[in-house]
C-alpha cells in the first residue's frame, strides 16, 4: 500500500471539507488574469469567461445600470453587474466575461467586463 506525506494527506482533507466557492476562492489567484493583459489583447479575450481579481476603486448606480472599476496591480477596468454593487475599497475576484462595444482592427471601443459570479 502507498504511503503518502502527511501535508498531502491533510491537504486533500481540508479541500474537500471546503465548499466549492471557498475552494475556488482559495486557488483564484493563481488563476486571475491581469487586466493589462486584457486591455492589451481585447479581441482575444472578447466574449473569453475569465477570472479577475482586485481591489474596487469606483461605484456608480444610475437607472438601469449597476458598475463598479477594479483594479489589480497591472490596472484598471470597469465591470458591469446584475448584482447587488461592492462598496468601495473591497477587494474581489469575480468570475466575468471580456465584451467589448466594438473592435476595429486590434483596437477595442467600449471594453468592460460583465460579472458572472463574485467570490
Amino acid at each position: 500500500m502507498p504511503t503518502y506525506p502527511l501535508k498531502w494527506i491533510f491537504f486533500f482533507i481540508s479541500l474537500s471539507l471546503t465548499t466549492q466557492t471557498q475552494a475556488f476562492d482559495l486557488f483564484s489567484n493563481w488563476r486571475a488574469t491581469a487586466i493589462q493583459e486584457i486591455k492589451q489583447h481585447a479581441k482575444k479575450y472578447d466574449e473569453d469567461v475569465i477570472i479577475v481579481a482586485g481591489k474596487v476603486t469606483q461605484v456608480t448606480k444610475v437607472p438601469l445600470f449597476k458598475a463598479y472599476r477594479i483594479e489589480d496591480s497591472s490596472g484598471e477596468i470597469w465591470v458591469i453587474t446584475d448584482n447587488k454593487l461592492p462598496n468601495q475599497g473591497d477587494q474581489l475576484s469575480i468570475r466575468c466575461q471580456v465584451e467589448n462595444i466594438a473592435i476595429f482592427g486590434q483596437r477595442s471601443m467600449g471594453l468592460h467586463l460583465r460579472e458572472l459570479q463574485r467570490f
